[in-house]
């Protein structure tokens, strides 16, 4: 168990930091995206 432990973590915080790296880019695009049409 303690040796599965860290590879486990490992897997899972690279998956969730680029799960959220995307989402937060693409909502920053569609952000922008709404912004500049309402501005336009």
């Amino acid at each position: 168990m303690q040796d599965k432990n860290p590879y486990i973590f490992h897997l899972t915080a690279i998956k969730w930091f680029v799960s959220i790296t995307i989402k937060f880019k693409a909502f920053k695009v569609i952000d922008f995206d709404n912004l500049f049409s309402s501005k336009k």
